[in-house]
């Protein structure tokens, strides 16, 4: 699947659609139109800063994996280099793309004779064997540093419209955690889930909060775009336009 340009969505917290995506679902360099797939297959004519498109050093679902609970492109960017500087100390691998060189350079002498097709096959052959180590090394990395399995919070039933649903006013703090959580998909939503549990917000704490000007002067870490969908949540429980 062909994933150039950032889900709009994702953005926002509401996509529901995950890896099934067409979309990004990352942040990209706002200097940059997209991702471009051609320099994954190995095929751009143009280097990365005269494309158009963000060239990647990493594979695109790593790339996406390491967008996750970041806010936005400088984030992310730092928590690769970061990623990058501590998977060299620890030394996860010991292929180097020095010895790839070195494998390349000393070809046999019975050679295929270079034309275009096999001049293109050679580019996607090298680009391809790069990407393979580099998926290595942070497959390494997440070994690691394993992604945090996702936890559902108790309450669920009571918040969804049926004859266990409540009074949003009467919710407990693992309630509201839970209604937030529910709000996306992304992981994003269960560090807000648990920022909202540790400050022990009530539901009648959370129904003050029908507008983003009152939710973000007491949450000043929740993205202006997330905290729309919040308040938004919040008026619809209570009936409010």
């Amino acid at each position: 699947k062909r994933k150039i340009y950032v889900c709009e969505y994702w953005i926002q917290g509401r996509c529901h659609h995950g890896d099934a995506c067409s979309f990004v679902h990352a942040h990209v360099n706002p200097q940059k139109k997209g991702i471009c797939q051609k320099h994954l297959q190995g095929l751009c004519r143009f280097t990365s800063e005269l494309c158009h498109y963000q060239h990647l050093d990493v594979p695109l679902n790593l790339y996406e994996a390491l967008s996750e609970e970041t806010r936005n492109y400088a984030e992310l960017k730092n928590k690769i280099e970061n990623a990058r500087a501590e998977e060299k100390e620890k030394n996860a691998s010991t292929t180097t793309f020095g010895e790839i060189k070195e494998r390349k350079t000393s070809a046999p002498e019975n050679t295929v004779p270079m034309n275009r097709f096999t001049f293109e096959a050679s580019i996607e052959s090298d680009e391809g064997e790069r990407l393979a180590v580099k998926s290595r090394l942070w497959s390494a990395f997440f070994e690691l540093h394993p992604r945090k399995p996702r936890q559902e919070l108790p309450g669920v039933r009571t918040l969804l419209p049926g004859p266990d649903s409540k009074s949003i006013k009467d919710w407990s703090c693992e309630e509201v955690a839970s209604f937030i959580k529910l709000l996306g998909t992304a992981q994003i939503w269960g560090a807000h889930s648990r920022l909202f549990f540790e400050n022990e917000i009530d539901g009648a704490t959370l129904s003050e909060y029908g507008t983003m000007r009152s939710l973000m002067q007491d949450f000043r870490s929740i993205h202006p775009s997330h905290a729309r969908v919040i308040s938004t949540a919040v008026r619809e429980r209570l009936g409010q336009p």
